[in-house]
């Protein structure tokens, strides 16, 4: 093969491959926008909202987004887009954490504070002859008392609490794996068994009015639709 033939080979290749790579990105922004418009349509229903995620994420996949990242990326999806109580909570704690953490927004809303404060007091001494400066200070203190109680203890503790929040509303049915029983899992209103420590101090007794008790993975509600038993009852003939 001739040096111009070559040459001539090598430009159509790279030319070829240029078009594929154009395609692709073309492929991929259409899938994208198209399940994006198919997510608005469904904005309440999460479990649409679920199915159209794993599409975006087989999409990302494919066009070669690092698996950490997708799994980082999906994991906030699914945060952002879940209807239940306890995931809200995990938002607004998530949401309050990472707020406390940005230290250069912190201070300059502090910083703009403190000046905001000292116009004010500059403003009064031209209007009234007076220069009052406790009132100033008063309030540079509390903001930065504020910002390292959020950063140093509040923050903190929504990272925490943000955390944990799941572990708190599960519990353990007898025979089961772990679900949710307050607000997003498993009705026990027409009945239901359960068993461990937390509930056994219960035994031998009639719940009347709502009550939360320990369980293994969390809390639990009984007498919440009704009074409930905590067996075995003794005196009964049956046990």
């Amino acid at each position: 093969m001739k040096v111009g033939e070559a040459k001539a080979l090598e430009l159509r290749l790279l030319r070829e491959a240029e078009a594929s790579t154009s395609r692709a990105q073309e492929d991929f922004a259409t899938r994208e926008s198209f399940f994006q418009d198919l997510a608005s349509l469904y904005s309440n229903d999460e479990k649409m909202q679920r199915e159209i995620l794993d599409k975006q994420v087989r999409n990302y996949r494919d066009a070669g987004v690092a698996q950490v990242d997708l799994a980082r990326w999906k994991s906030r999806k699914e945060l952002e887009m879940a209807t239940d109580a306890a995931s809200g909570m995990r938002r607004a704690l998530t949401n309050y954490y990472e707020d406390a953490q940005n230290a250069a927004t912190n201070w300059a809303n502090v910083t703009g504070n403190a000046f905001s404060s000292l116009e004010d007091a500059m403003v009064d001494m031209c209007t009234t002859g007076k220069l009052e400066f406790t009132s100033m200070i008063d309030a540079m203190i509390a903001d930065v008392m504020r910002l390292v109680v959020r950063t140093s203890i509040t923050g903190q503790l929504a990272e925490v609490l943000g955390s944990s929040i799941g572990k708190i509303f599960t519990s353990t049915p007898t025979g089961g794996s772990p679900s949710t029983i307050a607000y997003s899992g498993v009705r026990n209103a027409h009945g239901n068994v359960f068993s461990g420590p937390g509930i056994s101090a219960f035994s031998n007794s009639i719940v009347s009015k709502p009550t939360l008790f320990p369980f293994a993975h969390g809390i639990g509600l009984m007498g919440e639709a009704g009074a409930e038993a905590g067996g075995p009852l003794l005196g009964v003939a049956d046990g």
